[in-house]
């Protein structure tokens, strides 16, 4: 149970730091538009299976 636990904490922690590198280079390439590009991302997450 408790490697299960740790395994779910650090799968969160790695989807944090995947969102967070993701959104860093749509803002590099001055892609961000907060309304159809974050809407694609996320489509693109939960196609993945990434996110409910």
């Amino acid at each position: 149970m408790k490697k299960t636990m740790r395994l779910i904490e650090k799968s969160i922690a790695d989807l944090v730091i995947v969102f967070r590198n993701e959104i860093n280079e749509m803002y590099k390439r001055d892609m961000l538009d907060l309304g159809a590009d974050t809407a694609a991302f996320m489509h693109d997450l939960r196609n993945k299976g990434l996110i409910d």
